[in-house]
This record gives C-alpha cells, sequence and structure tokens, in this order.
C-alpha cells in the first residue's frame, strides 16, 4: 500500500485536514481527501479552545477507513517558534545535530536546556550549510501534546507550522519557485511569512496581525456585529474603504516590508511577488491593497502542478484555505533534506507508536521475568552449594566417629563410613564385648544426633567413648548456642549428668571451642 500522511490544520475559525497519498518515484502525490469545518462566525473571546471544540470531528475522522493508520503532523503555533539562521563550515547532519543548539543558545531567551531544537537546511555547498533553526520551550511542547492526548491525536511530527509553508515551494510552477519570492498565510490572529530563494526557505517569520483584524476594524466603521463584519468582508457585496483596510493591516504591511527589506541586503536580491494562501485571503480586494502597499504581485498561490493530483470536486479555494492541512502532510512524507520536517517530538517528548510502546513493555516484562529467573536460579544454586558444604561437613564428622571406633581401619573409601559401621557391627553381633560396646557407642550416636537441634551450628571435632562417659569436644557459633546443646542433651536417660568443663572464644575468633563430659547411666 501507498505512503500515507494526514495534515491537521487546527484555526481560530477552522478546521481543515488533508491526507495525501505517495505515488510512485517521482510521480508526486495525490490528494486522497480533504475535510474543512467552519463553525459559526464569533468574536475572538467568545471562541472555544479549536482542539477541544473539534474533539467530535476529528474522532470521526481518524477513524475511517484509510485514515486509521496514516501518520499525523500537526504545527505548533508559529507565535511559541524561535527562529534562527545559523551557518556552518560542514553540512553532514551528524555532525550539526550537536553544535545547532549550542550556537543557538544566547540568541534566543530561553536556555538552551529548556527548549526543544531542530533545524532545516537553508544551503547547502562546498564550503559548508547554512540552516534555519527552530526551538520551543518544553512547556509549550508538553501543553500542546496534552490537550491533542484529550481529544485521542498523537502526532507524529510536531512541526513549526510557518516553516512548514516550505514544503508547499516544489508544488508551485518552477518559475514561481525559483524566486526569489514569499509565501504569505493570513489566519484569523496571524499571519506566516516566508521568503524563499532557489527553491529553499530563508527566512520564516510570525507576525501577530490576522483576518480578525479587519473583521474588527470594519464592525467598528459600520457600526455593526462582529458576525456581519464577517460576513460582508468575504461576500465583498460592499467596497471596503481603503482606511479600513490600512487600520487593520497597515502594521502588516510594514512587517511584511521590513522582512523583504532585511532579505534585500543580505542576499542582493529583490523578491518579485508574494503568494498568498490560508482563510484571510478570501477577503476581497485583499490581493489589491497588499499589491498597492508593498509594490510587488500579489496573487492568490496556485498548486494545480503536476506534482499533486487534486480532484476536481475541490473548490477553487481549495489552494489557498488548506495550504496549511496540505504542506504540513507533505511534511509527513517528504525525504528532500530542504523541506524535511522540523520535528520539535524529541527527547522526552519522543513520539512512539502504540507497536513500539507494547514493543516496550513486552522488552521490559522480558528483562524483568530473566532477572526473576536468574536470581531464582542464583539461589538455588547458592542453596545447593551450602548443602554440599553441610553434607561435606557431615561426611568428615562421621568419618572421625568411625576412626574413632574403629582405629585400626587404615584405608576407607570416602562415604562408606556408615556401612561399613553397620556391616562391621552385624559381623560381630554376639561375640563379646565389643559387640556390646559398638551396639552401645551407635545407640549414644543416635541419641545425641536426634537431641541436638538441627538448626543450630555445630561442628564435632572429636568425640571419645568408655563405659562410663563421652567426652565429646567441637565447636559451636556462640556461647548461647553451648548452652542450648547442653539444655537439650541433657534430658536423656541414657545419660546420669552432663557438663561443659571448658568453653572459651576459639583462636580464628570465629566460634567457641567447647568440651562436654557426659556421664553414663551405669549398667547393672
Amino acid at each position: 500500500m501507498a505512503k500515507r500522511s494526514i495534515g491537521l490544520d487546527f484555526g481560530g475559525t477552522a478546521f481543515r485536514a488533508v491526507l495525501v497519498e505517495e505515488g510512485k518515484p517521482g510521480a508526486g502525490y495525490r490528494l486522497v481527501d480533504y475535510q474543512e469545518y467552519i463553525p459559526p462566525a464569533l468574536p475572538p473571546e467568545n471562541r472555544p479552545d479549536p482542539t477541544i471544540s473539534y474533539r467530535e470531528i476529528i474522532k470521526n475522522l481518524i477513524s475511517r477507513e484509510g485514515w486509521r493508520s496514516a501518520p499525523i503532523t500537526i504545527g505548533l503555533p508559529g507565535g511559541v517558534v524561535s527562529r534562527r539562521t545559523l551557518s556552518f563550515p560542514f553540512r553532514e547532519r551528524n555532525k550539526l545535530d550537536p553544535v545547532v543548539p549550542f550556537e543557538l543558545e544566547g540568541l534566543i531567551a530561553d536556555s538552551i536546556e529548556d527548549v526543544i531544537v531542530d533545524y532545516q537546511f537553508v544551503d547547502q555547498n562546498d564550503q559548508g550549510s547554512r540552516v534555519m533553526a527552530a526551538a520551543v520551550a518544553k512547556p509549550k511542547i508538553a501543553e500542546r501534546l496534552q490537550s491533542l492526548n484529550a481529544i485521542g491525536v498523537d502526532p507524529r511530527i510536531l512541526d513549526d507550522e510557518v516553516m512548514a509553508l516550505s514544503s508547499l515551494l516544489f508544488l508551485l510552477d518552477p518559475i514561481v519557485q525559483e524566486g526569489p519570492a514569499a509565501i504569505l498565510e493570513i489566519g484569523a490572529q496571524k499571519t506566516g511569512l516566508v521568503v524563499y530563494n532557489h527553491g529553499r526557505a530563508e527566512t520564516a517569520r510570525t507576525i501577530r496581525i490576522g483576518g480578525d483584524h479587519l473583521t474588527q476594524s470594519l464592525a467598528a466603521f459600520r457600526g455593526i456585529s462582529w458576525e456581519e463584519a464577517e460576513t460582508l468582508k468575504i461576500s465583498g457585496t460592499d467596497k471596503i474603504p481603503a482606511e479600513i483596510w490600512d487600520r487593520a493591516f497597515l502594521p502588516l504591511v510594514q512587517e511584511i516590508g521590513l522582512t523583504l527589506d532585511a532579505f534585500r541586503r543580505t542576499q542582493g536580491e529583490t523578491p518579485n511577488g508574494i503568494y498568498l494562501c490560508g482563510r484571510g485571503t478570501i477577503a476581497q480586494e485583499l490581493s489589491g491593497y497588499l499589491q498597492s502597499r508593498l509594490d510587488l504581485p500579489c496573487e492568490r498561490i496556485s498548486l494545480q502542478g503536476e506534482l499533486l493530483q487534486i480532484p476536481r470536486a475541490f473548490s477553487s479555494d481549495f489552494d489557498c484555505t488548506a495550504a496549511q492541512a496540505l504542506a504540513l502532510a507533505l511534511r509527513g512524507l517528504s525525504q528532500s533534506q530542504s523541506v524535511s520536517p522540523v520535528n520539535f517530538r524529541k527527547g522526552e517528548f519522543t513520539f512512539r507508536s502504540r507497536m513500539e510502546e507494547s514493543r516496550g513493555k513486552l522488552i521490559y516484562f522480558g528483562v524483568v521475568a530473566s532477572l526473576v529467573i536468574i536470581l531464582g536460579l542464583v539461589n538455588f544454586l547458592m542453596g545447593y552449594s551450602n548443602l554440599r558444604a553441610e553434607d561435606r561437613k557431615l561426611t568428615d564428622q562421621m568419618r572421625k566417629v568411625f576412626i574413632t571406633a574403629f582405629p585400626e581401619t587404615k584405608q576407607l573409601p570416602e562415604g562408606y563410613e556408615l556401612r561399613e559401621m553397620r556391616t562391621r557391627i552385624q559381623a560381630v553381633q554376639g561375640s563379646g564385648e565389643f559387640s556390646a560396646s559398638s551396639e552401645a557407642v551407635v545407640d549414644l550416636l543416635k541419641i545425641i544426633s536426634e537431641r541436638i537441634p538441627q538448626d543450630v551450628n555445630l561442628e564435632i571435632r572429636e568425640l571419645i567413648y568408655d563405659p562410663e562417659k563421652i567426652r565429646l569436644r567441637g565447636r559451636a557459633s556462640s556461647f548461647d548456642t553451648v548452652d542450648r546443646i547442653k539444655t537439650d542433651l541433657a534430658g536423656s536417660p541414657a545419660w546420669s549428668s552432663l557438663e561443659v568443663t571448658d568453653a572459651k572464644v576459639s583462636i580464628d575468633q570465629k566460634g567457641v571451642d567447647f568440651t562436654m563430659v557426659i556421664n553414663l547411666v551405669k549398667k547393672l
């Protein structure tokens, strides 16, 4: 399926959405769909938040077939963007990315740590490059994304609405595209101005004057309501006096003139025309007024070129009124460095699609699960290691008991002590004193083993038996442990008394060495 892109324009007096499809290489683009919503005319102070007021329209629109999966591009209001043109002795993006914010510092009001910076190329040659850098305060970006999120919109690209107009240049007639000239987009409350040359934007700025100023001046002059003045302005049924045009737009004309003069001084060329777009340009006689005051040809923009297929169903006003939405949609498809989008979705605002978020969550849970498995394996290995150590200690103690009971045995494979002891006892059963004493030793060891608590840390280092007593020498973890062992062993009927004859801290300070004497019950 061909790649598609959506451009959304939240104007103060209208909402527009454009769906554009990319054609085959060199074939340009096709306008798939265009939607426009114009609410009743209201004075600026009575207008609701345009983002919220279009909630249901947008919700229904982006859920349609064809629109649903296309990425969205939205422009930030030009008034919140700071722009500067910078020159560098290189042109590679991997070199420009880290130095553009550094060079921009000191040229804007905000601290560079508090803004998001991006740029687009103005010129590239063997000597280096010029870029138009743009910066927006992070709270402004967060506020914009939060309001969009409230209506279910998550734009992949958050552009500068004025710089985005440069993506319209390649749709112009080749002669017009070459320039030098300007694109002027007049909205309800502000105007965007892009001056270009050789098909590239040279400068961009926002002027806080728009069509509302003309409506307000006309309403005051005629003594009519805002709504009546808006209708009169658009219909052109009554000629607007020159003084009303000057009252509303002379400050705008002066700002445009200053910008064009600055271009003449830096470039040594004079712009040869201004191309108008935006809803404000549908006011009758606007082109003539601007042309007379600026002394430059001024005409409405025409985008009916070979690189953009526009269905005939759309009105003749489409080029002007949909220019902003179209420019944003094209930014989402452009691969050219000269018109590639300025995207403020960076850093903490980086766009993540639902699939990427799901993949991120799966990776997170995968990492957590892996850690749990690793920790469980480590715990198992540590437990196994401890069991091996305990087994080794018990085997060593059993061997010592065996050697004590059968000192004549010189060699015996490790682990065979208990089996050998049982074999020898069975072999000598009923053969006299050894049988009796051996059975007695095993029984006494069993009693001692059963009575010593399993949770105490005890190491028996020597056990000496004779018919009257047992001398036991070992190491415990503390004096309290020794007392506990003594208490637990004292209750057996197999011996008459038990005492600890010696107990002291070991030389290595790691335990208590003790000697215990168990006096056995004399048999009659």
